[in-house]
């Protein structure tokens, strides 16, 4: 690869397109597997893909996007109405201009040509993610096409191999990364419909692809917040509620040693004279990063729902949104129960959020909570012990400032003393 010049990579990529240019028809059958192999083996060598002129680059995307958007086989046929989700999934779906086309008819055997037809799209969705974390390429003018054809290709794809759907994840992630701030209105848009999909394949056991989830989901995160800052759509509001839902009840199905370990985070100040004092993962541990930002993401999402509904809630029978939303019961303040009397991973689960949602407490509550949870000190559970020391820990650091605020840590230490004390 490393001796093909420019002039033969492009004629290459001509001869394949010139060759099968439309999935299903044609040659295709006969010779879809080697071509598609064959392009991205070219495109794995960076500066091949880097040297492709904007016009080389829109045609290999046009030609992979056809594939995508021409592909047979039985995952063609789901609906993702039959989701977790409908009344999101429909209203979503009423703006969805996107359309399935006509099935291909071919000669051969129908397992054989799935079978071929799904080798050949594992390697253009490759190549598509190739082509899109290329520094050069020009994606701002083909944004919208792509993120449209891969959303739709990510919600009909179940049946693929978990690595074909994490290189499409990861192609939404690097094109939304690269178009953010230009076209945030794409973005948004393409976020919202994507939530489905991400509540649908978080339980997967696959890490790369939970990874490119978990970035697919910061991205989301974003455009959330912005979301909740204006009047929030019923649409929205559900996202919020599913989307932490499924983070939640996916880690209380967790084993302990599957959740955020005490190894895991940091709990100290950033310098020696800054007064902040910061709860975060081990920077450089994988495990860290991504089991704390999960914790990160479920708080965060209880924070939004607590701001969506506390209007609601106060304006029961003012204007038609307010009467159209349920009575909410805080799930912050579920949270906060289950840290003190829940059981197992529940109570851990509970503990590690606590962190996160302090502030939303004022002082009496914080006061409040302190005592009900001092005897987690002594519990069995090392767990639950040592992340309760944790969440004291917090508490005492972040509420030191107001003569109000450090009577409370004399409270505070006070209260741990006893308990410390007769602790083995």
């Amino acid at each position: 690869m490393r001796k093909l010049r420019t002039k033969t990579v492009r004629a290459i990529v001509d001869h394949i397109i010139d060759t099968i240019p439309v999935a299903g028809e044609g040659l295709w059958d006969v010779l879809s597997v080697d071509y598609t192999k064959c392009l991205t083996t070219l495109l794995r060598y960076a500066p091949h893909t880097e040297h492709l002129g904007d016009s080389d680059w829109e045609r290999l995307i046009d030609f992979c996007l056809a594939v995508l958007n021409n592909q047979e086989g039985e995952e063609s046929q789901l609906s993702f109405r039959s989701g977790n989700n409908p009344t999101l999934e429909d209203s979503l779906e009423d703006n969805d201009s996107w359309s399935t086309p006509a099935r291909v008819t071919s000669a051969l055997p129908t397992r054989e040509r799935h079978a071929r037809n799904t080798n050949a799209i594992n390697e253009v969705v490759e190549c598509i993610q190739l082509l899109t974390a290329a520094p050069t390429a020009p994606v701002q003018a083909s944004a919208e096409t792509i993120l449209q054809e891969l959303s739709t290709f990510v919600k009909s794809s179940s049946t693929l191999a978990g690595n074909t759907q994490q290189l499409a994840f990861s192609s939404i992630n690097i094109l939304s990364s690269k178009v953010l701030f230009d076209q945030a209105d794409l973005i948004r848009s393409s976020m919202i419909t994507l939530i489905p999909v991400i509540r649908r394949l978080w339980p997967t056991k696959l890490q790369k692809l939970k990874d490119e989830l978990l970035a697919t989901l910061m991205i989301c995160m974003v455009t959330l917040t912005d979301l909740t800052q204006k009047e929030p759509s019923e649409a929205v509001t559900r996202a919020v509620e599913d989307l932490k839902d499924t983070l939640y009840s996916e880690c209380l199905r967790r084993s302990e040693k599957g959740l955020l370990q005490i190894d895991d985070i940091e709990l100290n100040r950033r310098s020696a004279t800054s007064k902040r004092l910061v709860y975060g993962p081990r920077l450089g541990h994988a495990r860290s990063e991504h089991n704390w930002t999960i914790v990160w993401s479920i708080a965060h999402l209880a924070k939004l729902s607590e701001k969506i509904h506390i209007p609601a809630s106060d304006n029961d029978v003012v204007g038609d949104n307010a009467s159209k939303r349920r009575r909410f019961n805080s799930g912050i303040d579920d949270i906060f129960r289950d840290a003190i009397s829940a059981s197992g991973t529940r109570r851990i689960c509970a503990l590690q959020l606590v962190p996160f949602l302090v502030n939303e407490r004022n002082i009496e509550q914080k006061y409040d909570f302190i005592q009900r949870l001092i005897p987690n000190i002594l519990d069995d559970n090392s767990a639950i012990s040592s992340w309760t020391m944790v969440v004291l820990a917090w508490l005492v650091g972040t509420t030191f400032g107001t003569q109000n605020q450090s009577d409370l840590i004399i409270n505070i230490v006070l209260l741990v003393i006893p308990t410390l004390s007769t602790r083995p």
